[in-house]
């Protein structure tokens, strides 16, 4: 009876230590069933070239101050020192018309329009570089920049020392293309009227350009 008691103790003793090894083993790391699998496209950016010169035209629309605003088309030189700075030389050509005068008999100018010529030398600089997509899959380097500078406006048989100030955006649609959009402000002294005084005419114009 004895041996048969410490038998059915002994097959319990068995059965507790298994179950009780059965539950402290860790249970294997179950496999995930779904990967999540995401597949990015490749977008291509065209930059800048440090060190590169730059030749464009340039259309716009420029108003002089107390006279009308009239079309100006110019051609512009520039060179990049980097790929965020450049150096600028422009010349532009537009009219300047005193018809508003001459409805009440006081003609400013020998004829109705006068040509405009511009010179100027200014340096710009990049800032908030950026990209504008177009297409899923292409992507146009952008950026805003401020640019300012010094020249020389000749109109009505006067040469007027010019300062400029503006700020504009530039696109690239290509590597070796540059889209521009800006808004200059030119100032220089006029006594046109009869009275010497500081001018502020603004020009708003669009730029195509190449880098070579």
């Amino acid at each position: 009876m004895r041996r048969l008691c410490r038998g059915i103790v002994a097959a319990a003793s068995l059965c507790w230590g298994l179950a009780a090894a059965q539950v402290l083993e860790p249970e294997p790391d179950q496999e995930q069933v779904i990967r999540p699998r995401v597949e990015r496209p490749e977008v291509t950016v065209p930059a800048i070239n440090v060190d590169d010169f730059e030749v464009g035209i340039a259309f716009g629309l420029l108003s002089i101050e107390q006279f009308d605003s009239n079309l100006i088309a110019g051609l512009r030189f520039s060179y990049h020192v980097t790929a965020d700075a450049f150096i600028e030389l422009g010349v532009a050509a537009s009219t300047v018309s005193d018809e508003r005068y001459r409805r009440f008999g006081l003609p400013i100018f020998a004829d109705q329009e006068e040509a405009l010529l511009r010179y100027d030398v200014s340096v710009a600089y990049a800032f908030l570089p950026g990209e504008v997509f177009v297409s899923e899959n292409r992507a146009l380097r952008s950026s805003f920049f401020a640019i300012g500078g010094i020249g020389v406006t000749e109109f009505a048989d006067e040469e007027q020392f010019t300062f400029n100030v503006g700020l504009g955006v530039r696109v690239l649609p290509a590597e070796d293309f540059i889209v521009r959009v800006e808004l200059r402000n030119y100032l220089f002294e006029s006594d046109l009227l009869g009275r010497n005084e500081l001018t502020h005419n603004l020009e708003l114009a669009g730029a195509l350009s190449y880098l070579f």
